[in-house]
């Protein structure tokens, strides 16, 4: 029983279809899990008032004229910091 040997045409053309295999793969820097975003801070309406020395309709009056994105859980209102913060920086 002899054993035949591969031509080098034929060991480049398997070279060739690892490489496309391999070219397809994702890289492994590409699987490490991104680190989250820091954790959001959530305000109430209480915080918010005393910490941009406001009054509760002021408030209100942003949230009516989309100033202010907030969410209403349980009756109760709440405003992302991040949201705070840029509503300030644009000076809406």
């Amino acid at each position: 029983m002899m054993k035949e040997i591969p031509t080098p045409q034929y060991l480049q053309e398997i070279v060739n279809l690892l490489y496309h295999i391999l070219m397809k793969m994702p890289h492994p820097a590409d699987l490490i899990p991104k680190p989250l975003p820091p954790e959001t801070h959530w305000l109430d309406n209480q915080d918010l008032m005393q910490l941009l020395h406001v009054s509760d309709r002021t408030l209100q009056r942003w949230r009516a004229e989309s100033k202010l994105p907030f969410s209403k859980i349980n009756g109760k209102i709440w405003y992302l910091e991040n949201d705070v913060n840029q509503m300030l920086k644009d000076g809406r």
